[in-house]
């Protein structure tokens, strides 16, 4: 693969290099083996590493890059790419067979990727942040004893905004807690063990107003829009492709409200536009990994 980079903004190959090995062996050397394999690759490829610096300043360029490749792949599986990811393969090859391929998808689809990665921001909607929402808000409304009204930073398609209407399993001790709604199609189970006698509250608090925050908020009735927020998720990872298109037909039921904008800027008209019967609670949850 040859590929002449047309975006102007200064590169450090050797930086950016460094940037991919750190992704494979700290982000998902356990987690996603293909990615682990196809972001070492990508560190020790000049022509790979230049068309990753097609992405925006700022943004995570190893998962910009198979990102963008993830999608192009859910769209159009018939490359021999596909063979290799386990989300569109029964019996997905060896993930390091798997390079030879990417170098070819990449340099067949330059051009798109690029334009992809120009256009396109890293924004996740992981749901499983919500196991730490839930009693974080059940215990912040008994104290306030009024209904919540949620604001959310950074908020992407405002899918942890909707975490009233999920259900989900703890494990206290040796005994399995479930809460929120049994019935809805996103359940959140967290993995964890809260040990006993440690307090876990789990009460469904009310829920008045619900806004996020986002520089560039997702519509998620907008297909495209959608079809990038699954094409960042790891192809090993089905249950949360899975999730996220089960919570998709609950934000297109009934979206929460978006505000485009800096959230230093936009803050203070959402909080003044709330009711002033509600108990306003402003999260983040990009750390909640």
């Amino acid at each position: 693969m040859h590929y002449d980079r047309p975006n102007p903004h200064a590169v450090d190959l050797d930086e950016l290099a460094a940037r991919f090995r750190r992704f494979a062996t700290t982000e998902v050397e356990e987690t996603s083996p293909l990615y682990h394999a196809l972001a070492l690759a990508v560190a020790g490829d000049r022509d790979l590493l230049l068309l990753a610096a097609e992405a925006q300043p700022g943004q995570p360029p190893a998962n910009m890059l198979l990102g963008a490749v993830h999608l192009l792949l859910l769209r159009t599986p018939d490359h021999e790419l596909a063979a290799y990811f386990p989300d569109l393969a029964a019996a997905p090859g060896a993930p390091a067979a798997a390079v030879p391929a990417f170098r070819a998808f990449c340099a067949t689809h330059a051009g798109e990727i690029a334009a992809l990665l120009r256009s396109h921001l890293v924004q996740t909607n992981e749901l499983r942040r919500c196991a730490y929402l839930l009693p974080a808000f059940s215990h912040v409304a008994g104290k306030a004893q009024a209904p919540l009204a949620l604001v959310e930073v950074g908020a992407s398609a405002g899918l942890n905004l909707l975490f009233d209407r999920y259900a989900y399993r703890y494990q206290l001790g040796d005994v399995a807690l479930g809460a929120g709604d049994p019935a809805s199609p996103v359940t959140i189970d967290t993995g964890c063990i809260v040990h006993t006698g440690a307090e876990l509250p789990l009460g469904m608090p009310r829920i008045a107003q619900r806004v996020g925050i986002d520089l560039n908020p997702v519509d998620l009735a907008d297909g495209e829009a959608y079809a990038w927020l699954r094409a960042l998720i790891w192809p090993e990872h089905a249950d949360r492709a899975a999730r996220l298109m089960a919570a998709r037909r609950l934000w297109l039921a009934q979206p929460p409200a978006l505000v485009r904008g800096d959230a230093a800027e936009q803050l203070p008209a959402v909080l003044d536009a709330l009711s002033e019967s509600v108990a306003p609670v402003i999260f983040h949850t990009h750390v909640l990994n």
